[in-house]
């Protein structure tokens, strides 16, 4: 769940803006694809679910329609490896309806719904992102979204994180700064 609350809206003349917080928030949480009356929009959210000792674990997403909430716009789901993988989590939506709609973000109210699929038990534990692992991490995260991208399977992204020891690096900075 977030640790803030946020109310994306959509206008009459379908122009999206929020009254809470600044531009920056907008800029960092919110990314608008496409033109505005057939827009999917991909929500940037801080947390980042990492199996730094598990060779593998997919993890999926799903739409919080148990919530009561945001019933008003369609969820791209998705999955993926997060023992092969390490990014922030994000979620992709388009409102069902344009005009007068909006997205809310409440802090009590998860916005999504996770599975990890797996038989054993999960321990969760929360790890501080330093500088350095932030630092190290964008650069790889910004190639993901590049126009170089394009065609690439998720699959792909494996490969590269397993070439070249991207995982053993992050495990190395996480252990370093200690868990929470």
């Amino acid at each position: 769940m977030p640790y803030y609350d946020y109310k994306l809206e959509v206008g009459e003349d379908n122009v999206f803006f929020s009254k809470d917080y600044d531009q920056g928030f907008f800029d960092q949480h919110v990314e608008i694809q496409g033109i505005p009356t057939a827009s999917l929009i991909k929500w940037q959210d801080n947390h980042i679910f990492f199996a730094p000792y598990e060779k593998s674990l997919v993890m999926s997403q799903g739409p919080s329609y148990l919530e009561g909430v945001n019933n008003n716009i369609t969820l791209m789901g998705g999955r993926f490896d997060i023992g092969k993988y390490f990014r922030n989590m994000n979620f992709v939506f388009y409102f069902n309806k344009l005009g007068g709609n909006s997205l809310v973000v409440d802090s009590e109210v998860p916005l999504y719904y996770l599975r990890f699929h797996t038989e054993r038990p999960i321990v969760f534990k929360q790890f501080y992102v330093s500088f350095e692992l932030s630092k190290f991490y964008k650069h790889i995260i910004e190639s993901t979204t590049s126009p170089l991208r394009k065609g690439k399977r998720l699959s792909d992204f494996y490969d590269m994180w397993s070439k070249f020891g991207f995982k053993k690096k992050i495990i190395k900075m996480i252990e370093k700064d200690g868990f929470n």
